[in-house]
This record gives C-alpha cells, structure tokens and sequence, in this order.
C-alpha cells in the first residue's frame, strides 16, 4: 500500500510538473512583458523627471535674464533720455548757428546806433552844435549811398561777372567785407541768386526733363543736379569761396555770415525751384523711387559745401561746417518736410516684413529646408541677411533703403526683424523635426548670429557716420551692437542649446533602436552547443553606425556650431541605452539559467537512484559527443557564452563611440560618461568568471 501510494504521488508529481513545463513559455513570456513594461515605465518617469529638471532650470534662467533685462533696459531708457537732450541741444546750437548771420547783419547797426546815441547825448547840451549836425546829416546820407552803390558796383563787377579771374580773389573779399559792415547781406544774396541763376533755373529745372524716357520715374533728377552742380562751379564757384575765406586770417569765426551766398544766394532759389517746378519727387507712391530723390538731393547738397569751399573733399572740417549750416537751413527744413519720411518707413517695413514673412511661414509648414549635398545656410538666414544690407544700404544703386532721418526708426526695425526671425526659429523647435532639420535650425541661427556681428557692423558703420549731427568716432556703433548683441541676438545661445540637446536626444535614440538586436543573443546560444564567441556581434557594424557615421556625422562634420563635447554627450546616452539592453538580455539569461536548474534538480529529486544516474551519465554523454572534443567549449556554459559575447559588444561598441567623440572641437574624455558600461562589465565578469565552482552539466 505504501508503494502504491508512493508511485501514485510521484505520478501526481510528474503530471504537475510536465504541466508546469508545457506552461513555461507562457509565464515566461508573461514575466518578460510584465519586466519591460515596468522598465519602459521606469524609463518614462526618469525622462519625466529630467524634463521637469531641465524645464525648471530654464525657468530660473528665464528669470535671471528678464531681471538682467530690466536692469538693461532701465539704463537704456536713461542713455535714450541723456541723448535725446544732447539732441535738443545740437538741434539748437545749429539754429544759433543760422541765426549768427542775422545777428551780424544787424551789429554795425547797433554799434552805429550807439555811437549816435552818445554823441546826442553829449551834443543836446550844446545848442549851437545841433544845428550844424543837422546840416551834416544830408552829407553823411549821401556819403552812405554814394558808399553803397560802390560796393554794389565792386560786388556785381568782381563776383556776379561771367568770368572769374584769379587775381580779383582779394578785391572779391574786401567788397564782401564791406558789404557785411554796411549790412548789404539780405540784399546782395537776393540779387546774386537773381542774376546767375534765375535764368539757368528756368530752363533746367522742368518736368520734361525730370522724368526723362518713363514719365513719373524722377530718372533725370541726378543730371539735372549734375549740370547745376557744374554751372555752380563754374559761374558761382570763386565768389561762394571768397565769401567762405573773407574773414581776417586771425578771425576766429569760419565764415562771413553776414553775407551768405552759398546758403541764402544758392541754395534757398534751388530750393524754392525744386519744391515749385520739381513737386513730383515728393510723391511716396513707390518707397525706391522716394529714397533715390532724397538720396540725390542731400547728396547734391555734401556737393555744393565742396563747390563752396573750393575742398577736393566734403569731409574737409571746412565743406563739414557748411553742410551743416545748408541742412540747418530753414529751406532744407521745407523741402524735407515735403517727404512724408514717416510714410516711408512703414512702407519700407512692410516690404521687408513681408519678405521675411514668405521664407518664415511657407504654404508648407516647414521652417527649415534642408537639402543634399553641401550644408549652407536655409533661406531664411540669406533673406533677414538681405533685409539688413537693403535697411543699412545708403545707395540707392544697391537696393538701399537708408536715410539719414531715420537712423533710429531703422535702428528698431533691425531689431525687430532678428527678434521676429529668432522667434520663428525658437517656435519651430516645438515641432516634430528630424535630426538633419534640428542640426540645420542649430547652423543656421549659429551662422546668422555670426554674420550679423561680422558683416554689417561697416555697413552700419558707413550709414551713421553720414547722420546729421556730429556722432562720436565710436560710441554709437558699439552701442548699437552691443544692444544688438545683448537684446535682439540674446536668444541665440537658447536656441541652439535647445536644439543641439533634442539632436543630441534624437541621434541616441535612432541609434539606440538598431541596438536592439543585442536581444537576439541570447538565442543565439541557448541550448544551440554555439561555440565561444571570439568577435563582435555583426549588428554593430551593420546597423548601428551606419546611419549614425556614414550618413549624418559625415554631412555634419565640422558645421555643427558648438565647441562643446556634443558627441560625447550622444555617445553617453548611447552608451547608457546599450549598457540597459546588455544588463536586460543578461538578467532574463540567468533567470531562465536559474528556472531550468531548479526544474531539473526537482526532477532529480522524485526519481529514484537508478533513473537519476541514468539520465545523469546520458547526459554527460550527451555533452561530450556534442562537444565533439572540444573541451574549452564544453566547459564553457551558455551563460558564459551569452556574457562573452555581451562583453565583446560593449567593447566595440565603446571603442567606436569613443572615435566617434574624438571629433569634438574641445573633446575632454571626461565628458564620455562610462559609469554604466563598468557596472555591466562586472556584472559580465561575474557571470564570466563565477567566484564558485560551476556544476558538471550545462546551465540549459
């Protein structure tokens, strides 16, 4: 009965065991779903927690800069204030400037008046004089008028004549003098301007000519501005430089203002012509055509103050004093105020708003377009580079749309269009890019940060040296691209930041997805009686640089803009996503290891002796004709196999990526995180190189 009852035990036994085993595969696939979906959770949380991390750090740098801003901005409203009064104060030192010459017209007057006065006073007590003054009075009127009609005389004769000898450059000089102290000024300019270019203004300045082939175009405006120039020099030339250089040669003051014949005798009929005769240069409706009339005029007048001076060049101190004094002229004023500048501007900033606009957002949603080949810069980068040439070019000839004016309106609209572009560019780093997109939106606000600090600082430089008022050498440049630095391109180092860490995300990833075959090496060597492993695993070379090296590192090579280890940034992760599939793959290899030894000790254990030393020795046969007298093989168990082979990988794996992180600009091998790989390399030694003795029969 006992036997009976033992035999059927060990029958119940056996049943429950070979269901367990047909159940196997079942829970084994069971637990390897339950495992990686508790480690794809892992995972998710870890990468949650980092992104909170990271967005929290930026949300403390946004702060510190916002606060940084304010404090900027605060010494910049203050700057702005400060220079705003210096600006008051020019504008006005240039009116005193203008009115200088009324004033002198009226000194001799005073002076004049006074010594009357005095003289009254000193004569009205002597009653016997008054009478004789009063007999004097007819002779001094006559003597003045006689004096006057000299001087007229000497001025039409030596500086209103056809021809201009040299040798009556003295004569020119002391009739102006003269005509200065008897106050003639007001009267002499009117008549020269009447005389010498009434007649030439007549027939040069008319529409007919102005608008040459295509009526409305203004295309004659520079020839005609060219013969007047010309006639100017020829006819007037002598007498505006005799006028410049009357003063003694110890006089402080540059001119004789009392009489001013370039600004009053010259200019103010040009004037009056261009605004009576010439009206339709004034018309904004087509802004280039605008900015080539205002461009030609001022330019024509930097021509005239070298005419008046008789310098070869309009930047002399002497041609720079008189430019001063005609754009000061309350007739510039006039004609100036007939171009409605602040129209123009907006009709520049909507044209090159616009433009921005057609590369910015395309009818396909797709900021950046990257091609084949040869990396350059997207289109956008070329397009906001040729809005700021076209702001800061003065030229006309060249596109330009800069006008002195309006320095400073086009000094925010620079800003504005950077702003706007980097703004564009920080936005689309919210979309779904591929790796190529995020390297080319990295370059590109990489490289147009770089081309706006090297290329347009002379251009800018060029454009505001030519304002109005006298600028410093220096201080308004580098203010400028200082506030051009620290405001509009501040986003810059953000961007790329963002996008070189989302690069550096993707390429790990992509190149940790073709890692996944290191799961297959486990099959490869349960229960397969595979020989030892001597080489890597080909799925590293097959598939896991290929893309990663020969597709992407090539085209990147050295156009990536960082001077950090990023490749030892993305081998790391790669490293730290590999080092998780190797310790995943070799923990399920021991598991099943573990499961099958206690399977087969159970079976050993409820089996007599002679049916477990039976099965034993078998399978020690079994072994080694399997073996086939290899006796390193046959020592070695699957386990091993499988570590030796996970141990070969991890070395090639590391030794590409560390090739592969050498090609950083400031490489530091420090940067190359090798914690995990000497974690999973002693979890692969152990396994290796168990510290007890292995059983006598295989693992599986």
């Amino acid at each position: 009965m006992q036997r009976a009852l033992e035999e059927e035990r060990s029958a119940i036994s056996e049943a429950m065991f070979e269901l367990m085993s047909s159940k196997y595969g079942e829970f084994f696939r069971v637990a390897e779903s339950l495992t990686l979906e508790v480690r794809e959770s892992r995972d998710a949380f870890i990468e949650l927690h980092g992104h909170l991390a990271r967005a929290l750090e930026e949300a403390r740098s946004r702060r510190r800069e916002l606060e940084a801003e304010v404090e900027k901005r605060r010494a910049a409203r203050k700057q702005r204030r400060e220079a705003s009064a210096i600006e008051r104060f020019e504008a006005l030192l240039c009116e005193l400037e203008k009115e200088e010459g009324d004033v002198e017209r009226s000194a001799h007057a005073s002076l004049s008046l006074r010594a009357q006065l005095s003289s009254a006073v000193e004569i009205v007590s002597d009653g016997s004089l008054v009478t004789k003054m009063h007999e004097f009075s007819q002779r001094v009127d006559e003597a003045e008028a006689a004096t006057i009609l000299g001087v007229e005389a000497a001025f039409e004769r030596l500086c209103c004549a056809s021809t201009n000898r040299a040798s009556d450059d003295e004569g020119r000089r002391a009739a102006l003098r003269a005509a200065a102290a008897l106050g003639l000024g007001r009267r002499l300019e009117d008549r020269y301007g009447e005389r010498l270019l009434g007649e030439f203004l007549a027939v040069t300045f008319t529409q007919g000519r102005l608008d040459g082939a295509d009526r409305g175009s203004c295309a004659g405006l520079p020839s005609i501005y060219a013969a007047t120039l010309d006639f100017v020099q020829e006819r007037c030339g002598p007498a505006l430089v005799a006028c410049e250089t009357a003063m003694a040669p110890g006089d402080p003051r540059p001119s004789l203002l009392a009489v001013d014949l370039v600004c009053n005798g010259v200019w103010r009929p040009i004037a009056a012509a261009i605004c009576e005769k010439l009206a339709s240069i004034f018309d904004l409706g087509i802004a280039a055509t605008a900015h080539r009339c205002y461009s030609a005029t001022f330019r024509f007048l930097e021509d005239l103050s070298r005419v008046a001076t008789g310098e070869t060049s309009a930047t002399s101190a002497r041609a720079a004093y008189v430019s001063r004094r005609l754009r000061a002229h309350p007739a510039t004023r006039r004609l100036e105020a007939n171009w409605n500048l602040p129209v123009y501007f907006e009709l520049v900033k909507v044209d090159v708003v616009a433009r921005l606009d057609a590369v910015l957002f395309p009818e396909k949603d797709d900021l950046v377009v990257v091609g084949g080949g040869e990396v350059s810069p997207s289109p956008f980068v070329r397009e906001l580079l040729s809005c700021v040439d076209h702001i800061w070019e003065p030229d006309p000839a060249k596109n330009g749309a800069f006008l002195r004016p309006l320095a400073h309106d086009l000094v925010r609209l620079t800003f504005d269009v950077v702003s706007k572009t980097l703004r564009a560019s920080a936005e689309a780093l919210d979309a779904d890019l591929a790796p190529h997109q995020l390297a080319q939106l990295a370059y590109d606000v990489h490289d147009l940060a770089a081309a706006l600090n090297r290329a347009t600082p002379p251009k800018v430089a060029r454009a505001l040296r030519g304002t109005d008022r006298a600028l410093p050498e220096e201080a308004p440049i580098d203010a400028f691209f200082l506030a051009l630095d620290q405001s509009a391109l501040r986003p810059v180092r953000s961007i790329k930041t963002r996008a070189l860490d989302r690069l550096a995300d993707e390429l790990s990833h992509k190149t940790a997805e073709s890692l996944r075959a290191v799961k297959g090496v486990s099959a490869k060597y349960i229960l397969t009686n595979e020989p030892r492993p001597v080489a890597p695993s080909d799925y590293l070379d097959r598939d896991a640089f290929r893309w990663l090296i020969d597709d992407f590192d090539n085209t990147w090579r050295d156009k990536l803009p960082t001077t950090t280890n990023f490749r030892a940034s993305v081998s790391s992760r790669i490293m730290d996503a590999f080092s998780a599939m190797v310790k995943d793959v070799l923990d399920n290899a021991l598991k099943v290891r573990d499961t099958l030894r206690k399977r087969e000790e159970h079976k050993r254990n409820n089996r007599d002796t002679t049916t477990t030393t039976t099965n034993a020795n078998n399978f020690r046969a079994t072994s080694s004709s399997n073996s086939s007298g290899n006796d390193a093989n046959a020592a070695t168990t699957d386990t091993q196999k499988i570590a030796m082979q996970l141990m070969l990988d991890v070395d090639h794996l590391q030794a590409r990526l560390d090739r592969f992180s050498q090609k950083d600009i400031s490489h530091d091998r420090a940067a190359f995180d090798v914690s995990s790989l000497d974690r999973v390399r002693a979890s692969l030694r152990d396994t290796i190189s168990p510290p007890t003795a292995s059983t006598y029969y295989s693992d599986f």
